[in-house]
């Protein structure tokens, strides 16, 4: 298996099925992730189950303003570097 060296990965929908695998998968190679869904308290549940390498936050896709750059710094998963430059590319 792939060893990530502590990779961050943001997961949308990780509360429950193939994203939760995907997290639980990503984590067990030594990545973190992110854990995102619309259910707040679900994504909580999903990221305490994983352990120390996984956080939670509540985000909504077809929200853009459900989660920005500061909420993701303050969160400590992108501890540097702008990620809206990385979102605008996936978006086209």
């Amino acid at each position: 298996m792939t060893v990530l060296n502590d990779t961050r990965v943001l997961i949308t929908g990780a509360t429950s099925g193939l994203g939760a695998a995907m997290a639980a998968a990503l984590v067990d190679a030594g990545g973190r992730v992110m854990i995102t869904g619309r259910d707040e308290a679900r994504a909580e549940a999903a990221a305490r189950a994983l352990g120390p390498r996984a956080i939670a936050c509540r985000l909504d896709v077809r929200d853009e303003h459900s989660m920005n750059e500061e909420t993701m710094i303050r969160r400590g998963f992108v501890p540097y570097g702008p990620a809206a430059q990385a979102s605008k590319r996936c978006r086209g």
